[in-house]
This record gives structure tokens, sequence and C-alpha cells, in this order.
């Protein structure tokens, strides 16, 4: 499934990314008429009133300010549960799919500490941001999981969860 949030919508998009989904940010147009035809498997969000009661079934208008609030919201919506997406596979920034980055050539972009206490990293090939397991990994997972209960294993990628998992910066 892939997003396409309105402009208004950049933190429940960093949320979407983190759990894996392909989400763009975008100012959309006025009214839902100007939109293009609808692709199979992308989704509008909004928050625009004047787009509610929209007769297209790829437009959501979300009634919630609160980002984690408009993720319930889409996974009521869309059934969406932790192993929808791959989680932590995507640059949280501009939504470019994570590479592995070579452990000698992250020496050059992370700081000593960093370098020392992790092993594995990531790098997203358009802002060549640099990710790897940082501490905070943890209080992430428990996040979605309060936002996700009962809904399966979170689908990491390939690895280690504590080796494999690709986010800190």
């Amino acid at each position: 499934m892939r997003f396409v949030a309105d402009s208004s919508l950049g933190r429940l998009a960093k949320w979407l990314r983190l759990l894996g989904f392909d989400t763009v940010v975008q100012a959309l147009p006025s009214t839902p008429a100007r939109l293009p035809p609808p692709v199979s498997g992308t989704v509008y969000l909004t928050r625009r009133a004047a787009w509610q009661g929209s007769l297209r079934e790829d437009v959501l208008v979300l009634k919630n300010n609160d980002p984690e609030r408009q993720l319930a919201e889409l996974g009521q919506r869309f059934a969406l549960h932790r192993q929808s997406g791959r989680a932590f596979s995507r640059c949280a920034e501009c939504n470019e799919p994570l590479l592995p980055l070579d452990r000698g050539t992250a020496l050059e972009l992370v700081s000593d500490h960093v370098f020392f206490t992790q092993e594995q990293f990531f790098q997203c090939p358009a802002c060549r941001r640099v990710y790897w397991p940082g501490s905070h990994l943890n209080r992430i997972i428990t996040k979605i999981k309060e936002m996700f209960p009962d809904r399966g294993r979170l689908l990491l990628p390939p690895g280690n969860f504590r080796k494999g998992v690709p986010y800190g910066h």
C-alpha cells in the first residue's frame, strides 16, 4: 500500500515510513475531483473538511489532529497491522528504501561512539542519512505495539532484532 499525505500530515507520514509504508507528502488539490485517476494500492490522506463525503475509495479524510490517533484511524479503515509494512526499512525523512552501509564507510559518517557501539549501518540513497539500531528503537517499537495491539509480530527487515534493525541517526 502506498500513501500520499497532504502537506499538513508530515508527522503521520513519518510514522507510516517507520512502519515501512511508501509514503509521500505533497500539497493536494483543493478538491478530490482534481486528483489523478485512482491507482490500485494508492491512498490519499487529508484532514480537509471539504473532502468529506468524497465518493472516491482511495481518499481518507482523517478526523484526528494527533498523528498516533490518525494512524489508528488508518489501521481501522484499511485493516493495517504490524505485519502490513516492513518496519524500519525506509528513510523517515525522504521515504527511500534504506540500503546496507559497509561498516568501513560508516566510520567516516558517524561519531566514534556510534561506530564502536554499533555493528550494522544503513543509508538512504537519496538524502545520504545514516541509520543504525539506536537506543531509542525499543521506545519506537513499544509505541507501535501500543498503536497496534494484538495484531501480530512487528515485521522487521531481515537480520537479528538487535543487529538488523536500521534505526537511529
